[in-house]
């Protein structure tokens, strides 16, 4: 069963979004950085007043999540020197890395529109994948939108599979695309 909290009444669970995250993420920017830092992310993000979290338990364990917000913050300030040292050594087997984290991390964004949000995380742990866990957090997330009228939701991936998932579960479009190769922002328009 999905459940809807804020943000704030979420940060008890920080460690368990952290540890979906780095089993999810394990090649990601975020992941590379470290769960001090990682850690600082989600602090930040489910502090923020609109963040509004889409979760699935098995018994008391989370098993999925969304994190839906009115854009995500810069993030450079959480990040620690020794994390960023071992970040850059991890660039030299993906240099790409380096771009992922300019554009994903360092580029804020906040939307002012309020019929705008944006999808800041999006994780099933791995045992779980493929069982309608994901289907079921974006319904949830689906009706939610609509009952707040929200109409377009951005995200930021570079996984090509992601974006089609959420465009099939959405039925919906994309309304326009901006980035770079590595990182995309992709504006989805919902229909109603």
């Amino acid at each position: 069963m999905i459940e809807i909290d804020t943000g704030r009444s979420l940060l008890t669970e920080i460690n368990q979004f952290v540890e979906i995250h780095f089993e999810v993420f394990e090649k990601e920017v975020s992941t590379a950085l470290g769960k001090k830092y990682l850690t600082s992310v989600y602090e930040i993000i489910l502090e923020e007043e609109d963040t509004v979290v889409f979760y699935e338990r098995d018994k008391e364990k989370i098993i999925g999540f969304i994190v839906y917000t009115k854009g995500t913050p810069s993030l450079t300030h959480g990040i620690h020197l020794n994390e960023l040292f071992n970040f850059f050594i991890r660039t030299l087997q993906t240099p790409s890395l380096i771009l992922k984290l300019f554009i994903q991390f360092l580029i804020p964004t906040k939307k002012k529109d309020s019929n705008f949000f944006e999808i800041s995380f999006f994780a099933v742990r791995k045992g779980f994948q493929s069982k309608g866990t994901g289907k079921d957090l974006l319904n949830e997330l689906l009706i939610y939108s609509r009952k707040t009228r929200i109409n377009n939701i951005i995200t930021k991936t570079s996984n090509k599979n992601l974006l089609r998932f959420y465009l099939n579960n959405f039925n919906s479009s994309v309304d326009s695309v901006h980035g770079f190769r590595f990182i995309k922002y992709y504006l989805i328009k919902i229909n109603s």
